[in-house]
């Protein structure tokens, strides 16, 4: 698996360098039986991710990434109270300006992640992947 993700980040910078776009898309675990038939794969296997290559149809900006702890120079420097809120901050101020609380956006992403439906589709189809990959 290692091997796989190490590949597809090779592919991604060589894609880059001529003018292509990628994707990666995560959701390929999801609807496991028609994603199986679909790919025609066979028992013992399992997919951990697709990689969409293209030509971009149009130039876009670069996305806004957070600053706030985000280089270590040196050694690694765990973020004490003070900087985790400087970081939730930065993150609300760039994805969730019109927030009324601190930390609303981490909400709003766990909410969408944990609680949603497409949660309970992604872990029914992890289970039968896992089935899939030990032969039951």
């Amino acid at each position: 698996a290692q091997d796989a993700v190490i590949a597809a980040q090779n592919s991604v910078v060589a894609a880059e360098a001529l003018g292509l776009g990628s994707c990666y898309i995560g959701d390929i675990v999801e609807n496991a039986e028609e994603v199986a038939e679909l790919l025609d794969l066979p028992p013992y296997t399992m997919p951990l991710s697709m990689l969409i290559i293209g030509t971009p149809r149009k130039e876009r900006p670069a996305i806004a990434h957070p600053v706030v702890n985000l280089v270590h120079e040196e050694r690694y420097c765990r973020a004490d109270a003070a900087t985790m809120d400087a970081q939730v901050a930065e993150m609300d101020a760039m994805f969730r300006p019109h927030a009324r609380e601190v930390g609303e956006r981490v909400v709003d992403i766990y909410t969408r992640k944990h609680t949603s439906p497409f949660m309970a589709e992604m872990s029914r189809s992890m289970e039968w992947w896992f089935k899939n990959w030990l032969g039951k």
